[in-house]
């Protein structure tokens, strides 16, 4: 769970596919970076990495937990998400008596005719397809999106709010609607970037109205890069998988006994056990039922004329 000194009751994590994603240090993690917004604006941040999926979509979850209080001056806390360097949404909580959590998994769009309600889309892992003879244009134009590609940004501020206004579609242009991904190869520069952000409608309805914000300071920010799990392994951040001792050939009478049960497994391992127990018992000689033991002979011993004793064979 991503937590920052300087908000520390203010915690934000990632749900991929309605599981919370589990975090992975970053190794070269900053202690600052600076806003999107404003490149001046350096922000204290939390760095760490997590795993997406194809075609799973995502949520962030921003938690104030009870024992958070809003700085004096402001009223709310505003939570502004930014995916592949493209701001998406921003949200406010502390209306309610903490703790409270508030969740991030849509964005809005302009409704589709004149009195229906502003359009969620969700947000959405896409596979990133790498082209190699990409033209000089395109790996200019992709250098420049590749620097925010496979990032999720969570800026924290404290805000002062006061009145409400209709919404506004503002500036989405920029906002993703395709659902597949193209990016260069060599505006990617060796970083193992697997997935990009694409948006699919949501079937949950938006609201019409907008807090008007009318004071606002930035209190950190929590970043999370998402990557394929064998990007992760690729990029270290995770261990690799343990590579499979190669199996040994079998002989051609030999049975293949991966479609077997294993009650059957078993039944063949039991038949083998009892063929190898009768095989290494000692020979038996088949005796009759009125067969009887004979006595041991008695040998005459006679004495020679040397004086040395001898047994008498001669059954007289």
């Amino acid at each position: 769970m991503a937590v920052l000194e300087e908000v520390p009751h203010v915690m934000v994590r990632v749900r991929v596919a309605g599981e919370l994603a589990t975090e992975h240090d970053n190794m070269d993690d900053q202690p600052v970076v600076p806003c999107p917004d404003e490149p001046d604006v350096e922000l204290p941040a939390k760095h760490c990495y997590i795993e997406s999926k194809s075609g799973a979509e995502f949520s962030i979850e921003v938690t104030a937990s009870s024992s958070f209080r809003i700085p004096r001056g402001y009223n709310r806390i505003r939570a502004t998400v930014y995916v592949d360097g493209i701001r998406m949404r921003s949200r406010l909580f502390g209306k309610h008596p903490f703790p409270d959590m508030l969740p991030i998994s849509s964005v809005k769009f302009p409704p589709k005719a004149n009195n229906d309600p502003p359009v969620l889309k969700n947000f959405v892992f896409t596979p990133i397809t790498r082209i190699d003879d990409a033209s000089a244009e395109k790996v200019t134009n992709d250098i420049a999106r590749a620097k925010h590609i496979g990032q999720i940004m969570v800026i924290i501020s404290k805000v002062k709010v006061h009145g409400h206004s209709s919404w506004s579609p503002g500036d989405i242009q920029n906002k993703p609607n395709a659902q597949e991904f193209e990016l260069a190869e060599k505006a990617m520069k060796g970083r193992e970037l697997s997935h990009a952000t694409s948006l699919v409608e949501s079937s949950e309805r938006a609201n019409t109205s907008f807090t008007n914000v009318v004071a606002k300071s930035k209190l950190g920010a929590f970043i999370f890069d998402y990557r394929s799990h064998e990007a992760l392994q690729h990029e270290m951040i995770i261990p690799r998988s343990p590579s499979l001792e190669p199996a040994s050939s079998a002989s051609p009478g030999e049975d293949d006994l991966s479609h077997l049960s294993e009650s059957e497994i078993r039944r063949l391992a039991r038949e083998r056990l009892r063929d190898t127990q009768t095989k290494n018992e000692p020979p038996r000689v088949k005796r009759e039922a009125d067969w009887t033991p004979r006595t041991p002979r008695q040998w005459k011993i006679v004495k020679l004329d040397d004086g040395k004793n001898a047994f008498d064979l001669t059954n007289e």
